[in-house]
């Protein structure tokens, strides 16, 4: 019984220490195409998109004209060159949203989302949903997961990835 007791034991803490390093990364990214028509067109997207770094499941929905990249896991999504990559297949992206997880650093005048498995900082838009957070977290280091729109920056000053992350939502579980 005491063997079985330290198997279940050893078991849930492997398991729980996998789940807590998979979490950390960009998690998901969804990019609105323009141009997409066909399955075919689809298919050529899809192909051009596998490429990047951290993909696992890919799904394009013609109707919405939306691509959604889920990552491996352990992984963060390479995002940097999202664009060109949809524009190398010939369509357009329009918007990319992204579901990350990282920590929350001030850095200079801004602050920053360092994401986590990855080399990427955000620069996060000052808005409502961010000072909803920075309240939250109270300076602590605690990772947080937020989803919002990203954009490239046109002057930064951290980070070797000049992104704008417009938060939408967030969790600091």
């Amino acid at each position: 019984m005491r063997k079985i007791l330290v198997i279940l034991i050893s078991t849930f803490i492997l398991q729980a220490g996998s789940f807590t390093t998979a979490i950390a990364q960009v998690k998901q990214v969804r990019i609105k195409v323009n141009g997409l028509a066909c399955p075919f067109c689809a298919y050529g997207l899809e192909k051009k998109l596998k490429k990047l770094d951290g993909v696992g499941k890919i799904n394009i929905s013609l109707n919405k004209g939306l691509a959604t990249l889920d990552s491996k896991a352990d992984q963060s999504i390479e995002f940097k060159n999202l664009k060109k990559i949809v524009k190398a297949a010939g369509f357009s992206a329009t918007e990319i949203a992204v579901t990350v997880r990282g920590v929350v650093r001030k850095s200079n005048d801004s602050y920053i989302l360092a994401v986590s498995h990855s080399q990427d900082e955000l620069i996060l838009e000052n808005n409502e949903k961010l000072n909803s957070l920075l309240s939250i977290l109270n300076g602590a280091p605690d990772p947080v997961s937020a989803m919002g729109i990203l954009y490239k920056s046109k002057k930064h000053k951290t980070g070797s990835h000049p992104f704008i992350l417009n938060i939408t939502w967030f969790e600091t579980k």
